[in-house]
C-alpha cells in the first residue's frame, strides 16, 4: 500500500491519461485505481485481487464514485492465471499500463511479458525488482519498462539504472563499480526490511545476460 503522493508519482511516471487502460495486479482496496480514475482520468481501471473481502470492498469504494460500470472492474482471482491469459473477465492484452508489485518470480515475469502488447508500460517498485527486465525510466521507488520488455545487457547496466548512483564513494571521479552498486542496493533494501536473496538476484542476472 502506498501513500497518495506516491501513487500520483507512479501514475505520472507512467504518463497515465484518458487514453489508458490501467491494470493493478494485487489491487487491495483499490486506492491506485481510485486515483487513476479521479485524477488521471484513465479510460478504464481494472483491479485484480485474490482476497474476496478486499475485492468486494474495492468494488464498493469505486462504485460509490458513480462511474459507469465500464470505467472500472474488480476481478477476484489469481493473478498467476491472468499472466497466463487464463483468468475470466480480464486480459492483460488490453492494458496500456500495468502496475505490479508482488513476486518477481522469473517464470511469472516471463508469462506476463508474453501478454503485454507493444507499447504497454509496466511499472514496478523497489520491493519487486526484476533482474530479467531493464528499466527505461525511474522515479524512485518506482521503475518503468515498456513492452516488449528489454533484458539487461549486463549486471552493471541493470544496477546502474536501478540504484542510480552517480559517483563512487571510493573513486570519486568515477562511476561506482558493480561491487559498490550491489552493496548500495543491499543496504537500501535491508533498511526497508526487504532483503531478498542476493545470490538469487545475481544468478538471475547472470543467466539473463548470457542469452
Amino acid at each position: 500500500m502506498f501513500y497518495n503522493p506516491e501513487i500520483r508519482r507512479m501514475l505520472t511516471l507512467a504518463g497515465a491519461s484518458k487514453k489508458d487502460i490501467f491494470y493493478d495486479l494485487g489491487c487491495g482496496l483499490g486506492q491506485n485505481l481510485k486515483i487513476a480514475l479521479t485524477e488521471f482520468h484513465v479510460k478504464k481501471a481494472v483491479g485484480i485481487e485474490r482476497n474476496q473481502k478486499r475485492a468486494k470492498k474495492a468494488d464498493h469504494r469505486l462504485t460509490r464514485l458513480n462511474f459507469a460500470t465500464v470505467k472500472h472492474k474488480i476481478v477476484c482471482g489469481n493473478f498467476e492465471k491472468l499472466v497466463k491469459g487464463k483468468l475470466k473477465d480480464a486480459s492483460l492484452k488490453e492494458a496500456t499500463i500495468v502496475f505490479y508489485g508482488l513476486s518477481s518470480d522469473p517464470e511469472l515475469i516471463s508469462d506476463m511479458a508474453g501478454q503485454l502488447k507493444k507499447g504497454c508500460k509496466l511499472v514496478f517498485y523497489d520491493h519487486c525488482l526484476i533482474p530479467e527486465v531493464q528499466p527505461t525510466k525511474r522515479d524512485y521507488p518506482f521503475y518503468l519498462a515498456v513492452a516488449p520488455l528489454r533484458k539487461p545487457k549486463s549486471a552493471l547496466q541493470w544496477l546502474r539504472e536501478v540504484v542510480f548512483w552517480q559517483r563512487s564513494s571510493i573513486y570519486r571521479k568515477k562511476t561506482p563499480n558493480e561491487s559498490e552498486l550491489w552493496d548500495e542496493l543491499r543496504h537500501d533494501l535491508k533498511l526497508m526490511g526487504n532483503l531478498p536473496d542476493f545470490a538469487d538476484y545475481q544468478n538471475r542476472l547472470r543467466e539473463t545476460t548470457k542469452s
